[in-house]
């Protein structure tokens, strides 16, 4: 073999494998971009106690059921006053608009109703929270049953949080429900 032949063999082999090592890369790419999708987001930075929520914190604002919404409330090991049930209405509420919060509970120990006796709500939105107050409705039942009710204006949004923390007492306990609709 001439020298100029083996020099195109050798640039041509040098090629060939280029070529190997260029294909294989590209699959190798392919396969990471096959696994890891480009549209994946970073990591958002956690929020520092005190700042306040902005868009950029979310990463979507989701819609709450609308209307008048009511929870059951089941526990394993109840306390007494016991909450069994809460309704909110609307859930939807709007900056401006009154809700309504009626929370029914139980006394297993049938006690009177006393001053000791108190329902409140702790509504936390996205900058503030505000508590509730609630007036007794009705008493009935074999087991003391009891309606509470509560309104409230909502005065700030609550597109990121939106929490209610119903507290029940009475002469000889207290129990609490925390619903977290955000």
């Amino acid at each position: 073999m001439t020298k100029s032949k083996k020099s195109f063999l050798s640039i041509f082999s040098k090629i060939k494998e280029n070529e190997f090592l260029l294909i294989s890369l590209i699959i190798v790419l392919g396969f990471i971009l096959f696994i890891f999708p480009s549209d994946l987001k970073p990591i958002q930075q956690p929020i520092e106690r005190g700042e306040e929520f902005t868009e950029q914190h979310a990463r979507k604002v989701v819609s709450l059921a609308q209307g008048k919404q009511t929870y059951f409330i089941f526990t394993d090991k109840p306390k007494n006053p016991q909450i069994i049930k809460i309704s909110l209405d609307p859930l939807d509420v709007k900056t401006g608009e009154t809700q309504t919060i009626i929370v029914q509970i139980k006394d297993t120990n049938n006690q009177p109703i006393t001053n000791e006796n108190k329902v409140q709500a702790t509504i936390v939105t996205d900058n503030k929270s505000t508590i509730v107050p609630f007036l007794l409705r009705r008493a009935d039942g074999p087991d003391l049953v009891t309606i509470w009710e509560g309104i409230w204006e909502c005065e700030d949004n609550h597109d990121y949080i939106f929490q209610a923390s119903i507290l029940a007492a009475n002469a000889i306990g207290e129990s609490f429900v925390d619903l977290s609709f955000r």
